[in-house]
């Protein structure tokens, strides 16, 4: 066989069984995933309880990742009833793929506010005349006021996948689009809470195709938001959920949301049935309110702790501590109330 031919056919196999071939891999998920919307054939949350529902049409499209969700422009939306995990206080991260197919102003991505724009977050794009054409645009409510961060014109473009996000450290909020930062605002505070649910796909309505939305209690460093964008159609990796995975040890979670205002949630789990206490310490190490002392089954628990002590008075603001004995296990943890 000639040289050339036996060299063509080594490229050819090179190239049948080089990895770019084959399926891109999947990433790791990131830690403190609170929220993943996948939009495959359903509006459940792969990792947590903030199951949704499918409204006024809403429906199904090819993904970036598998498939995912599609919105008609018109009214269609998935409503998440609220959660008290979805107050994020002064840690967030969301992002998503987007694929818009028509441009305005205001069409909500994802947000969590009131019908009178009080409290929480959105994540949408903007529109001329009320801002840049095809841009993008985070509000967080940080003590009753809004801040925005915006982003310069044309960055989502239409009919193509765009990786957006946007993260909060309660210091600064930046906003992301294709694994890169580019505009970011000071802020200082934990997001305002809201009891209102969280909508994806609408407040002007979004026209075209939202995938793989996922919420973080804590902001992303700017290498992890990147690798979500280069892993591609690749997506983060689907692993057993908490509930599903048998506990192999005794485990403390931080709280959330934390900073907090005025009530926070603290999980644990339990690799066999233990006498439990769960208490609050304040900075010096003093008892503040037992939130449980019981017997509980193995699995995972949560416990909610409202900022009062045990006569039920208001504390004040400032560093706690929570602390978690399961028979021979201690840990501890702390949180900042922060009014």
């Amino acid at each position: 066989m000639p040289r050339s031919l036996r060299l063509l056919g080594s490229l050819l196999i090179a190239l049948i069984f080089a990895p770019s071939a084959m399926a891109q891999p999947c990433l790791a998920p990131p830690a403190n995933m609170v929220s993943w919307w996948a939009g495959e054939q359903n509006a459940n949350d792969v990792v947590g309880p903030n199951n949704g529902a499918m409204q006024n049409g809403a429906t199904y499209a090819a993904g970036k990742v598998g498939q995912a969700f599609f919105f008609d422009g018109v009214d269609d939306r998935i409503l998440v009833p609220h959660h008290a995990n979805q107050n994020l206080g002064a840690g967030i991260t969301v992002d998503a793929w987007v694929y818009p197919v028509s441009s305005g102003h205001g069409r909500s991505i994802i947000q969590k506010r009131s019908t009178l724009d009080i409290g929480g977050f959105v994540l949408e794009t903007t529109h001329s005349p009320d801002g840049p054409a095809n841009g993008l645009r985070s509000v967080v409510w940080v003590g009753g006021q809004p801040v925005e961060a915006v982003t310069a014109a044309n960055v989502v473009p239409l009919n193509t996948w765009t990786h957006v996000a946007v993260t909060y450290d309660g210091c600064w909020m930046t906003v992301y689009v294709d694994g890169i930062g580019i505009q970011a605002v000071h802020i200082m505070g934990a997001i305002d809470p809201s009891n209102e649910p969280v909508i994806i796909g609408r407040n002007s309505t979004w026209h075209g195709r939202i995938d793989e939305l996922h919420m973080f209690n804590r902001a992303l460093t700017a290498l992890e938001v990147y690798e979500i964008y280069t892993a591609g159609a690749g997506g983060i990796c689907k692993t057993p959920t908490a509930v599903d995975a048998p506990v192999r040890e005794t485990a403390l979670s931080q709280n959330y949301p934390n900073p907090f205002n005025p009530s926070t949630v603290i999980d644990f789990a339990l690799p066999e049935a233990a006498d439990v206490s769960l208490n609050v310490f304040d900075a010096n190490g003093r008892l503040v309110r037992s939130l449980a002392r019981a017997r509980m089954n193995a699995g995972p628990h949560s416990a909610r702790w409202d900022g009062r002590d045990a006569e039920g008075d208001a504390v004040a603001s400032g560093v706690y501590f929570y602390r978690l004995q399961s028979g021979e296990t201690t840990i501890t943890r702390k949180m900042v109330l922060l009014k």
